[in-house]
């Protein structure tokens, strides 16, 4: 009977330590932008184009060192052959080595390593806008996500403060009624609207229940996650804004110095202009340097 009991307790705790690690304390929304910004897997291409503008700068200043190869053989000849030391017929089996060296040096190429590195710069601030961007427009799609569930959890209140009020309608016509003091006709009617109002608040349960979904969609949280989700009422202080531009040309030039799309949009047209002097460079003489060894064994 102990041992039973024992058993029990154990299987107990197990479940109420598994309810517990599931248990999640409310969720703020920059707990769920700082979530997004971890998980999301836009996020996470932006990081890779970075690294990738990183080796491309990388290689773009590798193009000034000078290149150096090395190059070995080693060959056996067995049967009658020319002995290549003698030039003298030979059946035994001959063996041969070689080793080169070679290194070469662009001495001028119309400036193109200049203008592939200036390319890589360029594209390495282009990658951090891109990120920038990216970043932006999901914190817009959280914010709108969680505003949405905001809105969808007050509809529920209002609609479940609707049916209270209805159900107090229902109850005191209901005693009206069978004093003979009202029509049964009115409380057929306050019957009808707590059948619309429950209908209500059913329909803004499952909008909430959607609204809710889409957000844990946008943050890729586990079902275990999203089962126990729920957000924090932001407070007043959270409620605050900024002040807003004076006038629309302040609002624009506010935008056009801020906004990762503007910054984009000239950086590409500053590579746009390096690819093209680029792409002239074709017209030009290039002169190198270049030296050699081979040796033979």
């Amino acid at each position: 009977m102990n041992r039973i009991l024992s058993a029990f307790i154990l299987i107990t705790g197990c479940f109420t330590f598994a309810s517990l690690s599931f248990a999640q304390t409310p969720w703020s929304l920059q707990k769920c932008i700082n979530h997004a910004f971890e998980h999301n897997l836009q996020i996470k291409q932006s990081d890779l184009g970075n690294d990738q503008a990183d080796i491309g700068l990388l290689s773009a200043k590798g193009a000034f060192l000078p290149s150096i190869n090395t190059s070995g053989s080693l060959g056996y000849n067995i049967g009658m052959t020319l002995d290549p030391f003698t030039n003298e017929f030979a059946t035994d089996a001959i063996q041969s080595n070689s080793f080169g060296v070679s290194s070469g040096l662009t001495l001028y190429n119309g400036f193109r390593n200049h203008l592939n590195l200036k390319r890589a710069e360029i594209g390495l601030e282009l990658a951090a806008t891109n990120l920038e961007r990216t970043q932006n427009d999901l914190i817009l799609l959280i914010s709108s996500a969680y505003l949405n569930v905001l809105f969808q959890e007050e509809f529920v209140n209002i609609a479940t403060l609707n049916l209270d009020a209805t159900k107090r309608q229902v109850d005191r016509m209901t005693k009206l009624v069978d004093a003979g003091a009202a029509p049964a006709s009115n409380l057929l009617d306050v019957q009808a609207q707590q059948a619309a109002d429950y209908a209500t608040l059913i329909s803004n349960e499952n909008a909430r229940s959607i609204a809710k979904l889409n957000l844990t969609q946008l943050l890729q949280l586990s079902p275990e996650e999203a089962s126990t989700f729920e957000i924090l009422l932001p407070s007043d202080s959270d409620m605050e804004s900024s002040s807003l531009p004076a006038s629309a040309s302040q609002a624009i030039n506010h935008a056009l110095n801020s906004f990762p799309e503007m910054r984009a949009a000239s950086l590409t047209l500053e590579d746009a202009n390096v690819n093209l002097d680029l792409a002239k460079t074709g017209y030009l003489p290039r002169f190198s340097s270049g030296s050699s060894d081979r040796f033979c064994t």
